[in-house]
C-alpha cells in the first residue's frame, strides 16, 4: 500500500512516563558510560544524552497505520535511517509527557520516508527534548507531494571553505563514542572474553 502525504500532521499518540534514578542509571550502564554524574544519587542523577530513545521507543513501536495508508506489516518493516535529537534542558527524574506527530514525508528511489517529531515536556510544560525520527519504507510509493518537516532546528554556523569542523554536540558525541568504546568496562570485558 502507499504512504499518504495527507498523514502529515497526524498524531502517533502521547504518553506519560515516569523517569527515575534506576532507569537513568541502567541506561548509562548499558551504554556503557561510567561518568560519575550519571550515577550520583546524592547530587542528583543526570541523564545520559541519548537516554530519550528509551521513552520514545514505546511510541515508535506502537505506531498506528490509520492515517498513513500503510499496513501494520509495512509499518513494522520501516527502516530507521535518521535520528536528530535536540536536548533543550537537562533531564532529571520525574514525569515526562511525550507526544509524536508525523511532520514530513518524502520519496526516494528505494521507497517512501516518514519523519516523526517527538516532543518531551516536563510537568510544567517546558520542552526537555525534541527528536526528528526518519523511517524508510522499502518498496512503498508516496501518494501526494513530499513535505519537508519544519521543526525549527537551529541553523548550523557558517564554516569557512576548506575547514573541517562539527557542531559542538556532534564533537561531544564523537568524544563520548570514542571514550565509551575504550572505557575501563569495555577493556575489562574484552580481557575477560579472551
Amino acid at each position: 500500500m502507499p504512504l499518504l502525504a495527507s498523514a502529515v500532521g497526524s498524531s502517533l499518540g502521547g504518553l506519560d512516563v515516569h523517569v527515575d534514578h534506576r532507569w537513568l542509571m541502567a541506561y548509562a550502564a548499558g551504554i556503557p558510560d561510567e561518568r560519575p554524574e550519571l550515577y550520583d544519587t546524592a547530587a542528583g542523577v543526570v541523564a545520559h544524552p541519548l537516554f530519550p530513545v528509551g521513552p520514545e521507543w514505546a511510541l515508535i513501536t506502537s505506531q498506528r497505520a490509520e492515517a498513513t495508508g500503510l499496513t501494520a506489516d509495512e509499518l513494522r518493516r520501516g527502516i530507521h535511517i535518521a535520528h536528530d535529537l535536540q536536548i533543550e534542558r537537562p533531564l532529571r527524574p520525574g514525569t515526562v509527557h511525550l507526544d509524536a506527530h508525523i511532520v514530513g514525508v518524502g520519496r526516494r528511489r528505494t521507497g517512501a520516508t516518514q519523519q516523526t517529531l517527538f516532543t518531551a515536556t516536563d510537568a510544567d510544560g517546558a520542552v526537555l527534548w525534541r527528536t526528528l525520527f526518519t523511517n524508510l519504507f522499502l518498496g512503498v510509493e508516496l501518494v501526494g507531494d513530499p513535505v519537508e518537516p519544519e521543526v525549527g532546528w537551529p541553523t548550523a554556523p557558517e564554516v569557512p571553505p576548506g575547514t573541517a569542523t562539527c557542531p559542538l554536540f556532534f564533537e561531544r558525541f564523537t568524544a563520548y563514542a570514542a571514550q565509551s568504546h575504550h572505557s575501563v568496562t569495555a577493556a575489562r570485558f574484552a580481557a575477560a572474553a579472551r
